[in-house]
């Protein structure tokens, strides 16, 4: 009784503490009380890559081979027959591989009358209980091969008592972007998705979760292009089949083509560790090393000079060191390039510096920044351009016309082209010292691809956004390889690109255009915030904007979260609040780490709704917690009971806004939880909490 008593008198501090917080102010408060010490360990980052044992790993490897046997891994058409009706007359081949650590590789082919050929490079990864696969085609005979339609890079069954889908809308640059939605199969028995002109998470997600709560498996389809997928549900089974949406090509003799890749990760639990598994599987395995050489496992504090000329950075550099704004990256987005008496729109395409804006030119800048060891990340957007700009006057060989008068599309389909902008590109980075390269899309690349594909004929639809992809992933890599400690953002529009292909090349600074979009000049920190969270419970390393609003207390600074944040040299005004910054340079490391949803609100909600994310890692017992309570909520208190903490274990519990420390039970923590108590209903209110296991 008496321990229980302490506990409940810790309680009864934590509920007279943090009814002092905030109290909605948009100046700088006093920070007098604060815990300003970091847990143990804040500045590690290595990664956890622990992956807790479980029985699924066998399952991963029996349901490859079953599909294997049965011939149901992929599918296509040939000469107009389905795939089941064709596919016991081809000869069929497998090779498989082992290595020490139990992974497995297989070559699985067939062979047709015709030689034509297709065949899939599939690798079983144990520790990860993951089956990954490519699927490819050639044509070995002499003459034009008969048409191949309906490419499927899965066509797969997954069967599951109570099986139910889990995925997202995807991006399509607004307030719900990546929201979430769940649907009992055996209810809805059919399921169709697709993104939208040609970029892979637009207005759809090429991820998916089946799952019962007691087990599931992720899928992840890999094509930054334009793809489809369907869910039918028939005796406790569903049926996957997604790949490229438009397929019906005849190989000229000795040609080869590609199809989607197609991940599948098992796992066994409820969807908390399913997704959990998942970014930890994301962050291993499907995330580009930094500038170290090491796996990036958090992103940098962005500081944006965008539209500001040579000696106004200077100053502003001068500005953040005189303000003590530790900044790692300076970002120059559109508009450093061309001539100053066209907006950046005008003139896409334009790829050298305006020389009003850097005289001494960017590597000046980016020795600048060396000199406090800092970054420089500069945008470009070479799959587009205006006709009349310098690179297609220059180069006009080298682009594709679209439906838009306006705008040119770089011919990735051609090997010679793609060899031209790995060298160009790959120049002006050596040149310039770049560390980060942005690659942004704002275009509808569908257009191009149907455009090119009627000059070849009925009989080679989707062969041009094969080659197109095929090339966009030869450039990426080349970068990559031809410049050591490079690192490229993904940007289209936002995360319209965030497909797992790019996730092995390059991390996703900026996950919406939503907070600059012209119909969000009133955008909210709780939208942004909602936003970013839909999003985290899949990957685990992205970055944004801050609404309209602006960065002025601990509410907007934590509902900015993640593992990049990005400030701009127009946010050092009075209103700047310093203290936001140094919560983000220590919490960031947590974005890596295991993830809960504790309470959301959503839609009209967002307003009147708690919210509550936990991070943890459990190797080394650290985590922390955010509570939101948004401005039009109407209770002042609530309880939340964190997850995945070691029961039998001690935990030292900090509260960052008071610096009041005690500890408890991860048992106490998961059964009976935390309760917060606001003073007044008047006003929004966060909290931050660390937690350490003794």
């Amino acid at each position: 009784m008496k321990r229980v008593l302490l506990l409940l008198l810790s309680a009864l501090m934590i509920l007279s503490a943090v009814s002092c917080a905030e109290n909605g102010s948009t100046s700088d408060s006093s920070t007098d009380g604060k815990g300003t010490e970091t847990m143990k360990e804040t500045e590690t980052t290595k990664p956890y890559v622990a992956f807790p044992p479980d029985a699924s790993n066998d399952k991963a490897l029996q349901w490859l081979r079953d599909r294997i046997e049965t011939d149901t891994l992929f599918s296509f058409q040939y000469q107009g027959a389905s795939f089941q009706s064709f596919i016991g007359t081809w000869q069929k081949d497998l090779k498989e591989t082992a290595e020490e650590n139990g992974n497995l590789h297989f070559t699985l082919t067939y062979r047709s009358p015709e030689k034509v050929v297709a065949w899939a490079e599939i690798d079983y990864l144990k520790e990860y209980s993951v089956v990954e696969w490519c699927v490819y085609f050639k044509n070995e005979g002499e003459g034009k091969s008969p048409v191949i339609s309906v490419i499927r890079a899965i066509n797969a069954p997954y069967a599951l008592d109570g099986i139910k889908l889990t995925s997202t809308v995807g991006s399509s640059t607004k307030v719900n972007d990546f929201t979430p939605f769940t649907y009992e199969m055996a209810k809805v028995q059919n399921y169709y998705t697709e993104n939208q002109a040609g970029r892979s998470s637009s207005c759809a997600f090429p991820y998916y979760e089946l799952w019962n709560g007691e087990e599931g498996v992720f899928g992840a389809l890999g094509w930054t292009g334009d793809w489809s997928a369907s869910f039918a549900y028939a005796d406790g089974a569903v049926t996957v089949d997604a790949g490229m949406k438009r397929t019906n090509i005849a190989l000229y003799a000795g040609e080869e083509m590609r199809a989607p890749s197609m991940t599948m990760m098992f796992y066994e639990g409820d969807q908390d560790a399913g997704h959990n598994k998942f970014r930890r599987l994301i962050l291993t395995r499907y995330t580009p090393d930094g500038t170290d050489g090491q796996p990036i496992t958090q992103l940098p504090l962005i500081m944006s000079g965008t539209n500001r000329s040579e000696t106004e950075i200077y100053e502003y550099l001068q500005k953040c060191q005189r303000l003590g704004v530790p900044f790692d990256t300076l970002w120059i987005d559109a508009g450093w390039s061309g001539e100053s008496q066209y907006t950046w729109n005008q003139q896409v395409g334009n790829w050298y510096f305006n020389k009003d804006l850097f005289p001494h030119g960017l590597a000046a800048v980016s020795d600048k920044l060396a000199e406090n060891g800092q970054n420089l990340l500069l945008w470009f957007e070479p799959e587009r351009a205006r006709p009349n700009s310098w690179i297609v006057e220059t180069y006009p060989q080298y682009f594709l016309p679209t439906n838009d008068a306006n705008t040119m599309t770089f011919d990735f389909t051609s090997d010679e082209a793609t060899d031209f902008m790995i060298a160009f590109i790959g120049g002006f980075i050596e040149e310039n010292k770049l560390t980060w390269y942005r690659q942004d899309c704002n275009l509808n690349i569908t257009q191009a691809w149907t455009l090119r594909d009627r000059k070849e004929g009925t009989d080679r639809v989707g062969m041009s956004e094969i080659r197109y992809i095929t090339n966009l992933y030869r450039y990426l890599d080349a970068l990559l390889a031809n410049h050591e400690g490079l690192i490229i953002d993904n940007c289209a529009s936002g995360g319209l690109r965030l497909d797992i292909e790019m996730m092995r090349r390059s991390v996703p600074l900026w996950r919406t255009d939503y907070t600059v979009a012209s119909g969000s000049q009133n955008s909210t920190m709780d939208e942004v915030r909602n936003i970013a969270t839909n999003l985290s419970w899949w990957l685990p390393l992205s970055g944004g904007h801050y609404a309209s609003e602006g960065l002025y207390d601990d509410y907007t600074w934590r509902s900015v979260m993640g593992s990049a944040a990005i400030l701009g040299f127009y946010s050092l005004t009075n209103t700047f609040y310093p203290d936001g910054m140094q919560q983000y340079l220590t919490y960031r490391r947590y974005m890596a780490a295991d993830y809960y949803i504790l309470a959301q609100g959503a839609g009209e909600e967002l307003t009147t709704a708690w919210s509550a994310f936990e991070y943890y890692f459990p190797r080394t017992g650290e985590g922390m917690m955010t509570i939101f309570r948004p401005g039009d909520c109407k209770s002042m208190r609530n309880t939340f009971r964190l997850k995945g903490l070691d029961a039998e274990a001690t935990y030292t519990v900090r509260i960052y806004d008071t610096g009041e420390t005690y500890e408890t039970t991860g048992r106490d923590l998961m059964e009976n939880g935390i309760t917060v108590k606001f003073k007044t209903a008047l006003a929004r209110a966060s909290l931050l909490i660390y937690f350490e296991r003794v």
